[in-house]
Order: structure tokens, then C-alpha cells, then sequence
């Protein structure tokens, strides 16, 4: 008989599952603390990203990315595809998170996923982030080498870090989310594209799908995390 395999994966896909609650209560918990205040600006570095590399691949000139230490940034582009270049900071913020939560069912991947989003970290900084913005400059070079190293030596608890860089991003995107739905929605990305387009009235029907489009995509990596619907048990 060989039974000890699905029982090992079912073992292993609890454990994660209560790793991953563990760092979604001290998220929350510690949210606005200064300890979770350098991870803080990873997910806005991350966000800024997202919206430098849909500019880029949309055909945009990037002149600059900004990380300010009061948590808020700002990419400048010219040209491009608004729509998606607006999108990628809610969207993509949220899709990485759900990508690297997905990858829990994936351990051996954790290796690569870390390394290719350092490499790409120190390569938008290195371009795009001007050495005036000082702390933007210095949280892109630490998170972009800090990452690349992590992903070169592999230690051992490397998956629970990448797991909780999985859940910071998902609950700054929720976080995101809050600040359109609760504040002004003309200061936000959908509101800002609202206005791009000449069409203010936009800015809820497109901060909604967005909203409905990242929750989604965390749904899905959730899924693939603990083995839900591919022949896996629920974790229990």
C-alpha cells in the first residue's frame, strides 16, 4: 500500500495553511506599526513597479519612479496604455501576491520566483528611480540585493518568508481597496484614469472591477496553494 504520500501532502498542506493564517493575524494585528513599516514600503515599491513595467510594455517612456517614506509614490510616463498602466498597481500588486501564494503548492519554484523579483527590483530602480528620491533609491537597491540573495542561497525558510510577502500583498491591496472605497475616489488610481479619460463618473465602475478582478486572482492562488479543486483535500 502507499498511503503515506497523500497523507504527507495533506500534512504538509495544513501546515502551510496555518503558517499562512499565522502571518494574516500578524498582518493585521500589526498593520500600522513600525514593525511591519519596511514591508510597508515593499508593497508600494511593488505597486510603483507594476505600474512602471505596464507602461513599458504598453510602448510609455518612463521618466521616473518615486517611493516616498510617508508610504505614497508615483510613476511618471508619457504615452502608453492608460487603461493598463493605471490597472497594474491595483491588479498587479494583488496578482503577485496571489502568484506567490499559489507557489506554496510549489516549494522548489520559491527559489526562483525570489531571485527574478530581486534581478527586477534592482533593475527598475537602477533605471527609473532618480538618486534625488534618496529612500526610494535605497528601498529599491536593499528589497532588489536582499532578494536576489535570498533566492541564490535558498535557506531553509525561505517558503515562509515568500509566504509572507504573499500576504503582505494581499492585504495591501485590500488595504488599496479601502482607501477607494472609504476615501476620495478621485485620488486614487481608478480615479485618476476616471480622469484621463474625461469621464469622472468612471472612476467606481472601474475601481469595482478592479477590486473584483485582484479578489479573484487571490481566490485562485489560494486554491492552488492548498490543493482546493485539482484532487487535494481542504486544509482541516
Amino acid at each position: 500500500m502507499t498511503t503515506g504520500a497523500p497523507l504527507d501532502a495533506a500534512a504538509r498542506r495544513r501546515r502551510d495553511f496555518w503558517w499562512i493564517m499565522a502571518f494574516a493575524a500578524v498582518t493585521a494585528l500589526l498593520w500600522h506599526t513600525v514593525f511591519l513599516f519596511p514591508l510597508r514600503c515593499f508593497v508600494v515599491l511593488v505597486h510603483e513597479t507594476g505600474h512602471a513595467l505596464a507602461a513599458i510594455l504598453t510602448g510609455a517612456q518612463v521618466d521616473h519612479l518615486v517611493v516616498r517614506p510617508d508610504e505614497s509614490g508615483e510613476v511618471l510616463y508619457r504615452g502608453g496604455w492608460p487603461v493598463v498602466v493605471s490597472a497594474a498597481g491595483y491588479v498587479g500588486s494583488s496578482g503577485l501576491g496571489a502568484l506567490l501564494l499559489a507557489l506554496t503548492a510549489y516549494p522548489q519554484s520559491h527559489r526562483v520566483a525570489t531571485a527574478v523579483l530581486g534581478a527586477v527590483l534592482v533593475a527598475v530602480t537602477a533605471l527609473f528611480v532618480p538618486f534625488t528620491n534618496f529612500f526610494g533609491f535605497v528601498l529599491g537597491m536593499a528589497w532588489g540585493f536582499l532578494l536576489l540573495h535570498l533566492g541564490i542561497k535558498a535557506y531553509p525558510w525561505l517558503p515562509r518568508f515568500v509566504n509572507f510577502l504573499a500576504v503582505m500583498l494581499c492585504f495591501y491591496a485590500v488595504y488599496d481597496f479601502g482607501d477607494f472605497l472609504l476615501g476620495d475616489p478621485m485620488r486614487t488610481d481608478p480615479g485618476i484614469l476616471a480622469s484621463h479619460l474625461g469621464m469622472p463618473f468612471l472612476a467606481w465602475p472601474i475601481g469595482i472591477t478592479w477590486v473584483v478582478l485582484s479578489l479573484w486572482l487571490m481566490y485562485r492562488g489560494a486554491r492552488t496553494a492548498f490543493g482546493i479543486g485539482s484532487g487535494g483535500t481542504k486544509p482541516a
